[in-house]
């Protein structure tokens, strides 16, 4: 039986007037691949103009980052449900109780997927009508969704199900722990393990390209003293990966051949998850976002604010440092076009970002039209 929720109107808080108030601020790169002038994660439409800002409160925190979809605006709460709202105007569609902790959201065509824990739930996108739930493992990852197949993996196993029904098709185990995401393109999923946890950082970890079809392993490349952390970003035939120790890596998609390298400075923190968008690489590490050419792994800029996932929307990286500011640069030259003070309850989860407004999370929801950004001085 499903435990969707009759649809409701509890948690709106009024949208506030026309000033804005220090509100700014998503995957969740989602899929972590690719990314264009569209929001991350993907959608299939903008979202209608929001002409006000306004406030979402459900009946507790929330505890994934906002992901768009259309008119659509979803995310998962600590309550242990996953709220669907109106991206216009912050009214509440629906809500699907998953029974514990919503961890990531992905949507695809007609479907919107969560994952808490140890299960994954297909719901219809309109409706929120379960289709189906798949009971998997533990420490479940963040999941790619492709037209048939929806992958994920726990701490040992790496999992292919069924779309339909989320029944298993395949499944395959790494040499170490697994779990930190994936990326497919053109038949192959590129995934990784951090090695052995009780040897790190001095163990090695892996880099594999699976057969989407079979999970055969088409390739293997093993990567000395790092633990790969973070999830993939591919774009023009190389995935790009991070580790917990400053290393930040292309793989030929193919061949699994480094195609590059590039160490950062670290101070006591680890690259975020990179995108790729406009033939370059973004990520942060600590307070500084990092620009590097997709092709050689050269650095094209850096510049100080950093501290969250990145998200690319128009031409701008959109970054949130601490949670007390989001900052937007130029895709280009890494120089600051706006800055906008947070509210102080704000958490540090990445932005869902439309042509029409930015959505973030501080407790409840937030959106903030976009025609109300502050330029930099």
């Amino acid at each position: 039986m499903s435990r969707r929720e009759a649809i409701a109107t509890i948690g709106i808080t009024a949208a506030t007037g026309g000033c804005l108030r220090p509100e700014l601020g998503e995957p969740n790169s989602p899929n972590a691949s690719e990314a264009t002038d569209d929001t991350v994660p993907p959608t299939r439409t903008d979202p209608p103009a929001v002409e006000d800002p306004w406030t979402f409160r459900g009946r507790a925190g929330m505890a994934t980052p906002p992901t768009l979809a259309g008119e659509l605006l979803f995310v998962g709460s600590v309550d242990n449900s996953l709220y669907a709202l109106d991206a216009a105007s912050g009214e509440q569609r629906w809500s699907f109780d998953v029974g514990s902790e919503p961890r990531l959201v992905r949507v695809a065509g007609d479907e919107v997927f969560v994952t808490t824990s140890r299960e994954v739930y297909g719901l219809d996108v309109g409706s929120g009508e379960e289709r189906f739930h798949a009971d998997v493992g533990a420490n479940l990852s963040r999941p790619v969704v492709t037209d048939d197949t929806i992958y994920a993996a726990d701490d040992s196993t790496f999992y292919a199900l069924d779309r339909s029904d989320g029944s298993e098709q395949w499944s395959f185990r790494g040499k170490g722990t697994l779990g930190y995401g994936a990326a497919e393109r053109d038949g192959i999923i590129v995934t990784t393990d951090q090695g052995d946890v009780d040897r790190l950082p001095n163990d090695v970890s892996t880099v594999y390209g699976l057969d989407t079809e079979s999970g055969e392993v088409l390739w293997e490349t093993p990567v000395e003293n790092d633990a790969l952390i973070s999830e993939v970003a591919f774009g023009d035939g190389v995935a790009t990966v991070a580790g917990r120790y400053g290393l930040v890596a292309g793989f030929d998609a193919e061949t699994g051949a480094v195609v590059w390298e590039h160490s950062v400075e670290k101070s006591g923190n680890h690259p975020q998850t990179p995108i790729t968008a406009r033939g370059r690489v973004y990520f942060t590490v600590g307070a500084t976002t990092y620009a590097l050419e997709q092709d050689t792994g050269a650095v094209v800029w850096e510049a100080r604010g950093g501290g969250s996932d990145v998200r690319h929307r128009d031409g701008r990286i959109y970054v949130a440092p601490n949670g007390l500011i989001v900052l937007g640069y130029d895709a280009d030259d890494g120089r600051t076009l706006f800055e906008q003070q947070l509210d102080p309850r704000m958490e540090t989860r990445p932005p869902a970002i439309s042509s029409a407004a930015i959505y973030y999370v501080d407790g409840g929801v937030q959106a903030v039209p976009r025609d109300n950004e502050v330029q930099a001085q």
